[in-house]
């Protein structure tokens, strides 16, 4: 370790994503809610995560913003995506539940720049910076899923989701560094998830005050 510098350069990764993770959700559950903080917290955290990729001279490739591994990375999420959705229409089956509608449809168009942002703020900036890291893939891809699934509190389904998805996206993406594919993978899993299971289990997708807003009558009764 070099002299003066107190800590290593993965725990100090991880202190920085810490740190912006930390403002994420103090804006989620409360910043949000203050008109002038509200914008000015949005501007902090695109700031934080722009200047930590330029002090790196992060490459559009190395966040995945590219086109020539599309059809390799497509392929392999392909197979396991495939899986994963045949299995959601069988257990939406079960329930008595179907996904094909016009909702469904309408829910996806919109879902693909979501989930594709979802997936920048994960890949391109958590996992790249915690891969600068570590000398492996493995701990890093770990540790962005954390992180992910953290600022997905307090709902247990999307923290459990969002950690094994971010687990295996993140290894994904650093093996083919493609961004795209992950996005259209979280945009189709995630409309199937939505219309196969009822609210009641994916809590509407809601987080935060969201989340105990919803399911609060359910566990304590109405009025308390």
């Amino acid at each position: 370790m070099e002299r003066g510098n107190f800590l290593g350069e993965p725990y100090r990764a991880l202190l920085e994503i810490a740190v912006w993770v930390g403002l994420i959700e103090a804006y989620a559950w409360r910043l949000s809610k203050i008109p002038g903080v509200k914008s000015l917290t949005l501007l902090m955290l695109f700031v934080y995560m722009s200047f930590s990729l330029w002090r790196r001279r992060v490459t559009l490739k190395e966040m995945g913003i590219r086109g020539d591994t599309f059809w390799p990375a497509a392929k392999s999420m392909g197979l396991l995506a495939g899986l994963l959705i045949v299995l959601l229409l069988a257990t939406g089956t079960i329930l008595g539940r179907s996904p094909w509608s016009r909702k469904f449809v309408l829910m996806l168009l919109g879902y693909v720049p979501w989930g594709t942002f979802q997936q920048f703020l994960l890949q391109s900036y958590l996992c790249v910076r915690l891969r600068a890291a570590f000398s492996e893939d493995f701990t890093p891809a770990v540790w962005s899923a954390f992180f992910f699934g953290v600022v997905h509190l307090p709902n247990p389904y999307l923290v459990v989701a969002s950690f094994a998805f971010g687990v295996i996206g993140c290894l994904h993406f650093l093996k083919y560094r493609n961004l795209w594919v992950l996005g259209l993978a979280h945009a189709l899993l995630g409309s199937f998830i939505y219309h196969c299971f009822p609210a009641e289990i994916v809590g509407g997708f809601n987080t935060a005050e969201g989340y105990l807003k919803h399911f609060a009558p359910l566990f304590i009764g109405p009025g308390r």
